[in-house]
């Protein structure tokens, strides 16, 4: 029995290293597996997101070229409409390259945060103006924010969050439907400022909203419909929001035409109004 205690005592560590190892080797298994899970899910979201406003834009230039070597030249009244459309179609192409490179950009790098006192009701006018045009006409946009409303923010972060919660309610919203931007001080934590912006899409079902911020997530009804993405936006969101201290979700029943409302939490920043920096208030409440 002396010997067989002795032996435990012996092989006892032995054991404990061979289940540790065990263990870490499936950590890493899983961890590669995971890796190729989201690599293979981005070559075929980029794969899939590329190849239609590409060829889109090829064939438009196409047509254009053998158009000029028909006619000799190009006439804007009758021609105009191809070039707008292959311009379209490569903004969208700049759109999913700035967001494959954004998302490089947040993972490899960590950069130092520096925020400043933002006005809220500034940010989003300026978003707002340098929407698409067209896009700005076929919705009726309504916010409703105090004037006197600051956040402690990373101005670009703030501006590329609600360009790109937007613009994903413009492409669900039927067009002349509102969409609703509020901002205010969140009656749970004076100290911090909740931003919305709420539309009248399809919703997004509750079963999947926990994934909606993850990379490349997207709806299973977007890959098979036709609204383009590469699954980054709101993944770009929520490393933006959370480096400034802040906090992202969404709020939707998932039924269809009660939409979707996405939420952000900023710290609120304390500023005494100046001629500068104070808006008029029937601006900063209607767009």
């Amino acid at each position: 029995m002396f010997k067989d205690r002795q032996a435990d005592k012996i092989t006892e560590p032995v054991r404990v290293l061979a289940e540790e190892n065990k263990q870490q080797q499936q950590m890493v298994a899983e961890q590669v597996r995971q890796f190729e899970q989201i690599k293979t899910q981005f070559l075929i979201n980029v794969n899939h997101e590329l190849r239609t406003p590409l060829t889109a834009t090829y064939s438009y230039f196409e047509l254009l070229e053998t158009l000029f070597e028909q006619q000799g030249h190009l006439d804007y009244k009758d021609h105009g409409m191809y070039l707008r459309d292959a311009l379209r179609y490569c903004e969208q192409l700049r759109s999913i390259v700035n967001n494959i490179l954004d998302t490089l950009d947040i993972d490899n790098t960590q950069p130092v945060y520096q925020g400043e006192p933002c006005n809220v009701a500034r940010v989003i006018l300026d978003t707002c103006t340098n929407l698409d045009i067209v896009q700005r006409e076929q919705y009726r946009i309504h916010i409703q924010a105090s004037s006197n409303l600051y956040v402690q923010a990373n101005r670009p972060y703030l501006r590329h969050i609600l360009h790109q919660l937007l613009s994903n309610a413009f492409k669900y919203t039927p067009p002349g439907s509102p969409i609703i931007i509020r901002a205010e001080v969140d009656p749970a934590e004076e100290d911090t400022v909740c931003i919305s912006i709420k539309d009248r899409g399809p919703g997004i079902p509750f079963r999947e909203q926990a994934h909606i911020f993850d990379q490349f997530a997207r709806l299973p009804r977007d890959i098979a419909g036709t609204v383009r993405g590469t699954g980054l936006g709101l993944y770009i969101c929520k490393q933006l929001v959370e480096r400034m201290h802040g906090y992202i979700w969404v709020e939707s029943s998932g039924l269809q035409g009660r939409g979707c409302c996405f939420r952000f939490t900023l710290p609120q920043a304390t500023v005494t109004p100046t001629g500068d920096t104070q808006l008029p208030t029937d601006q900063a409440q209607a767009f």
